[in-house]
């Protein structure tokens, strides 16, 4: 049995996780969510819910929220809402493993998955992770110019992504990786956006 304080964290924790996963707008299964996700979410949570320390970036709150959420879908997979709990198990296993928090940086993305969403005159304006690979790519490796970088798309359907980035970046009043993320492009994640735009390895 859960006491008081337990109960409150079980609570402020599924809140949290419910408002990270609901701010793309998605309806997605709980085992559906790959085990590097729960290292995003609490990256997020840190920076967007304001629960005194609860929420801080540190390895017992790390392993209390990633607890609590297994302990929720442990529920739903007993009245088999789901199908078990291996990508949140897997989760705890990677990030909590060790004395300290290791979160996962490299993150193993697919493009599809949601980056970036502004409200603009009451509308969303949505950006998935290949928009943001697109963006650093214009910034790194073409200096700006859309231009080139749409006449280096190897396949049409990447020059029309860049055509629907640019309208997407204009109706949002934006004009580029800047006006959008606010930590530094690292280095992996240009080897990552270079090998979806021309696809190699997993994007081939």
């Amino acid at each position: 049995m859960r006491d008081e304080a337990g109960l409150d964290a079980l609570w402020d924790d599924l809140y949290g996780f419910m408002s990270y996963l609901g701010r793309t707008g998605e309806v997605r299964r709980p085992n559906s969510i790959p085990f590097w996700e729960y290292s995003i979410f609490l990256e997020w949570a840190e920076g967007h819910l304001m629960f005194g320390d609860r929420f801080d970036l540190n390895l017992a709150n790390a392993n209390r929220s990633l607890r609590n959420i297994k302990a929720y879908f442990e529920y739903l997979d007993a009245g088999t809402v789901i199908p078990g709990t291996a990508q949140v198990d897997r989760a705890i296993k990677e990030i909590c493993k060790k004395k300290k928090l290791d979160l996962i940086h490299d993150i193993p993305y697919g493009g599809t998955e949601s980056w970036t969403e502004l409200w603009i005159k009451g509308e969303p304006v949505s950006f998935d992770m290949a928009d943001y690979w697109l963006l650093a790519l214009l910034e790194r490796k073409y200096s700006g110019d859309w231009k080139a970088l749409h006449d280096a798309a190897p396949q049409h359907r990447k020059a029309d992504k860049v055509n629907t980035l640019r309208i997407k970046l204009a109706k949002a009043g934006r004009t580029g990786l800047k006006d959008l993320a606010f930590d530094d492009l690292h280095a992996y994640e240009v080897a990552r956006a270079e090998a979806w735009f021309s696809g190699r390895g997993q994007y081939a």
